[in-house]
């Protein structure tokens, strides 16, 4: 992995606009066999449509100028051409479906997209219920991803103080928390069942 952070990838053309952390996770997602996301604010990146994104960045930074937010908006687009290869897990927690970024025609543009990306066959996306035990759900946001034999697994945390990359062993415990949350998520059908019902109230 040493020698290979220095091979180009398409993510150097942002490399001036995007904050380098974020173009480290570019970077491993391009290397990961299998991505495992929960979401506790928003709806995972690599899961958003263009104008849900922007709604989020526009909300989250709202003095950047607008060729900065299309900047990041298009890179998180090219972000989830890793979608087309890896196997893909994200768990969404209810709270993300109550709060309609960009309005509600923009939130049921985005939950008819997490039905259309959830037909993949490497693609699953599950929903943490409010009705779940409370202790069920972590504090924030965390990924999972697994490198190729013989690299760790690696958890990415992401905090208002900057990201935290986490190796095995301490990867470990947020294994753990993601198999908790499994075991609390309804399963792929019933998370479909849930986000048509919850587009139809956006109606």
């Amino acid at each position: 992995l040493a020698r290979d952070i220095w091979v180009k990838g398409w993510w150097d053309g942002y490399a001036r606009n995007v904050h380098v952390h974020i173009i480290d996770l570019a970077w491993l997602e391009a290397r990961a066999e299998k991505l495992r996301n929960f979401s506790l604010p928003v709806i995972h990146g690599l899961l958003q449509t263009r104008d849900y994104a922007e709604a989020v960045m526009r909300t989250a930074e709202p003095d950047v100028p607008d060729k900065q937010i299309a900047q990041w908006r298009d890179f998180r687009m090219k972000r989830q051409e890793v979608l087309d290869r890896l196997e893909y897990t994200a768990i969404l927690d209810e709270a993300v479906f109550h709060r309609p970024f960009g309005g509600a025609q923009v939130m049921r543009d985005q939950l008819a997209h997490l039905l259309d990306v959830s037909d993949r066959p490497n693609v699953t996306i599950r929903v943490l219920p409010f009705s779940t035990n409370p202790l069920a759900c972590p504090d924030s946001t965390f990924r999972l991803l697994t490198m190729p034999a013989p690299f760790p697994v690696v958890a990415q945390v992401t905090t208002e103080a900057g990201t935290i990359y986490v190796e095995m062993p301490k990867a470990a415990r947020f294994e753990t928390a993601y198999t908790r949350l499994e075991r609390h998520a309804l399963d792929a059908e019933e998370s479909r069942v849930f986000i048509k019902t919850r587009m139809e109230q956006l109606t």
